[in-house]
């Protein structure tokens, strides 16, 4: 005599298989979207189900990422021009404003902290930032780097990005030299 106890639950395992779900893991987040709008928030360890054509799913890992800015040619308040570069270690915190609030998401991030390193370059001089970046013993991040990711942490959260630190890996003084119709030109004086 057969086992319908056993028939049944292979049945049942075999349907729910060529059902639409995607599961969740534990360092993940996921969007669930039905007709191009936001359906509900997906959470980990748990599985998601889907209607083929109507719903779509996008998951997306959740543990921390490092990128680097671009080197960056900057000009200090009293008009010295330096090169800086700076690593940044994010994650995300809210999966639904990340993927409505930014395209290019590496980018944007770059952006948004290009952007504070300059604001607050352009207000310091060369002296004041060659003291300030140099970290002491007994402190994790510069004054300069604090200053950067205060300013940084303020503005991500709308983009749903929480920001673990960022770092000045590259500091030097440099000179411009600008070659203008045959002229070079050293940093602003004609030779």
């Amino acid at each position: 005599m057969p086992d319908y106890g056993s028939i049944l639950t292979t049945v049942l395992e075999n349907v729910a298989r060529l059902l639409p779900r995607r599961t969740i893991l534990e360092y993940e987040q996921g969007v669930h979207w039905r007709r191009g709008e936001v359906f509900r928030h997906l959470k980990p360890g748990r599985p998601a189900w889907f209607i083929p054509l109507f719903d779509s799913i996008d998951i997306e890992s959740c543990v921390n990422r490092v990128v680097d800015t671009e080197i960056l040619d900057l000009e200090t308040s009293d008009g010295e021009n330096i090169t800086i570069k700076a690593t940044i270690n994010y994650y995300i915190d809210d999966i639904v404003k990340y993927y409505t609030n930014l395209y290019e998401h590496s980018t944007s991030i770059m952006n948004l902290v290009e952007r504070e390193v300059a604001g607050v370059i352009f207000y310091k001089s060369y002296e004041t930032l060659k003291s300030e970046i140099i970290r002491q013993p007994n402190y994790k991040y510069s004054n300069i780097e604090k200053t950067i990711m205060d300013n940084v942490k303020k503005i991500s959260g709308q983009y749903g990005i929480g920001i673990e630190s960022i770092g000045i890996t590259k500091f030097a003084h440099t000179m411009t030299v600008r070659i203008i119709g045959g002229d070079t030109f050293y940093g602003g004086s004609q030779e």
